[in-house]
């Protein structure tokens, strides 16, 4: 038993997870911005923000949740 193992077991993963792959695809989107041919829409804090809301809502346990998880991610979209 390494000393990892307890960590992964723990709702704290799930968001060290997300936050690192919200992260990778912002660094990516932001690199990708100087692209005319691609949209400019979503960069490094949008990714991380609806990644650790994800992991936020899985959480807790309920559709409402996830429900309302959805219409703050179509309020970003709609904002850009």
């Amino acid at each position: 038993m390494t000393f990892l193992e307890p960590f992964w077991g723990s709702p704290a993963a799930g968001f060290v997870v997300a936050f690192a792959v919200g992260l990778l695809i912002g660094v990516e989107r932001e690199r990708r911005k100087t692209d005319p041919s691609v949209g400019s829409s979503g960069g490094l804090r949008t990714h991380v923000i609806v990644a650790l809301a994800g992991a936020l809502a899985v959480q807790f346990p309920g559709v409402w949740i996830v429900v309302a998880g959805a219409v703050f991610i179509g309020a970003l979209v709609v904002m850009a």
